[in-house]
């Protein structure tokens, strides 16, 4: 029978696909209403991210066992369209293609990513072009399965990473092919001396790439070796409850800094004309994921970012988020 399948192709990105769940859930269940069959393609990694992530498990197929005369594609991978060349006589559908910068301009870096909209919006405008969502309707914030952050798991998770006393997490891993959204090691490891004064735990997260756990290790040796690195160790449920626990994580914009913001904890990110926050801001159910903001990260000093982490770990003010701008 013609025109009984969706075809969703995945998102690259860890951070998209959280971001992404909410709009993949309400896609489920419009094809769910509808009698239509959702059938996915993209990476095996973006699949279990997706599953872990928002407990969905997916149809993942390669494009070319999918079929030519399903009812709709829908693109929610922000870099590449080249999926839509597969399946020309299917109806397209996407959320606006943000722009990448490819040299500097006075407001945005290069190689920046940047959208008209939040990408939560994008999502929604995508949804209700294809007809899956009405136009009144809202994509809820993205969430992690409670078990994530159950106090149990949070304290055996602890045990596990010899986790012990008070700590912080610092995230200095990002985009290596964007190194304008990384601010210094050596400001993250002039914040883990910090930690270290106030009897807080360092410790430092990453994924399991070569590069990422490099870094890791030399903020580590800049701090003495006093910091615990957890870098390319922690599934993902690892790393919200580590996270939920923690008195704080500093985060580059990555996609565990993401994950950490939804575990509940304090979260500090930050953001310049490089990853505009109008575009890509934590979404949180609750106001603990701040903004640190400058026009470019790296003019943002460690003393600056350690007065902003006293100021709202001590003080929380609950009705904003800082938006704290230097340079």
């Amino acid at each position: 029978m013609q025109n009984q399948s969706v075809i969703l192709n995945l998102p690259k990105d860890l951070g998209d696909c959280l971001l992404s769940v909410p709009a993949i859930k309400r896609t489920l269940d419009y094809c769910a209403s509808e009698g239509l069959i959702l059938l996915a393609t993209g990476s095996a990694r973006s699949a279990e991210w997706v599953q872990t992530l928002g407990d969905i498990k997916l149809d993942v197929r390669d494009p070319k066992d999918l079929p030519q005369d399903a009812k709709m594609l829908i693109n929610l991978n922000l870099y590449d369209e080249t999926i839509h060349d597969s399946f020309p006589a299917v109806p397209f559908y996407a959320p606006e293609k943000v722009k990448v910068f490819d040299e500097d301009t006075p407001r945005f870096g290069a190689g920046a990513v940047i959208g008209k909209k939040h990408i939560s919006l994008l999502l929604e405008d995508c949804l209700k072009d294809a007809g899956i969502m009405k136009n009144a309707e809202k994509l809820p914030v993205p969430g992690l399965p409670s078990a994530f952050t159950d106090q149990k798991f949070v304290q055996e998770t602890k045990e596990k990473f010899g986790v012990t006393g008070s700590y912080a997490i610092l995230i200095p891993v990002c985009a290596a092919n964007r190194p304008l959204k990384r601010w210094q090691k050596e400001k993250f490891a002039d914040v883990a001396q910090d930690c270290l004064q106030q009897v807080l735990t360092p410790v430092l997260m990453g994924g399991p790439s070569q590069d990422e756990k490099n870094l890791c290790a030399e903020i580590n040796a800049l701090c003495g070796n006093k910091a615990v690195d957890v870098c390319g160790q922690t599934r993902l449920d690892e790393i919200a409850a580590l996270a939920r626990g923690a008195k704080f994580t500093l985060g580059c914009d990555t996609g565990p800094r993401h994950i950490a913001a939804q575990a509940g904890g304090q979260v500090f990110a930050f953001f310049g004309y490089y990853n505009d926050p109008a575009t890509w801001q934590l979404l949180t159910k609750n106001n603990t994921a701040h903004i640190i903001l400058g026009r470019r990260i790296q003019e943002i000093s460690a003393q600056e970012v350690w007065d902003t982490i006293k100021r709202y770990t001590s003080s929380p003010q609950p009705d904003s988020s800082p938006r704290k701008k230097f340079g």
